[in-house]
């Protein structure tokens, strides 16, 4: 949601105006200062366009946001804005006014300035939100391939040791059965020629 604020009044985030506090009385936001509460700003672009607009399918929120920063000029300028947003991250996202008392009233063109400037600012914190969290990202990306790396080299460790033991186990087992094979021959010349033959070597 975009926040607009009269000239030489403080330019508040949509984490200002929340749906609980909308209509509410201001709050304090500071020394000597209240919070101002936001208003449509359906009462500063023309509704005939407006109607236009939402007829050919923008939602309300495009079609009075586009009429306010075009300044109310034509449909065709509003429908070259639209084209020229529709990709922004905040497109879709109502816009306010904040009015205090005893201030003049908005005048289109500058409820257009103070929301360009508005928009211009969520972007930017949205950007810089945006990089901080692809740098978290790729810190853990980082962190996840170093623990993937650890772990793959611990299991081919493994792997390796459970390989070696049954080699071992494996040369046990021929020997033994090597061994049983010699002593069934020798046993097998005995019988046939006594003890006079010369044993095998084992």
């Amino acid at each position: 949601m975009n926040i607009l604020t009269s000239k030489n009044l403080r330019i508040f985030p949509n984490q200002s105006l929340s749906n609980e506090n909308r209509g509410k009385e201001p709050t304090q936001a500071g020394e000597g200062e209240t919070e101002p509460q936001g208003k449509s700003i359906s009462s500063l672009v023309n509704q005939d366009m407006a109607k236009e607009l939402q007829g050919m399918g923008y939602s309300k929120n495009v079609s009075e946001k586009a009429l306010l920063f075009t300044s109310n000029a034509s449909v065709e300028a509003a429908l070259e804005w639209i084209e020229t947003h529709r990709e922004d991250p905040d497109f879709e996202e109502e816009c306010l006014v904040v009015q205090e008392e005893n201030k003049p009233k908005l005048t289109p063109e500058e409820a257009a300035e103070r929301a360009k400037e508005l928009q211009k600012r969520l972007r930017e914190q949205r950007l810089k939100k945006e990089k901080e969290d692809e740098l978290e990202r790729e810190k853990n990306r980082i962190a996840g391939g170093k623990a993937l790396t650890e772990d793959k080299r611990i299991m081919e460790e493994q792997q390796r040791k459970r390989d070696v033991e049954e080699k071992m186990k494996e040369r046990k087992e021929d020997d033994v059965a090597r061994q049983k094979i010699l002593e069934q021959l020798e046993r097998d010349r005995r019988e046939r020629f006594g003890d006079k033959v010369i044993k095998l070597d084992k």
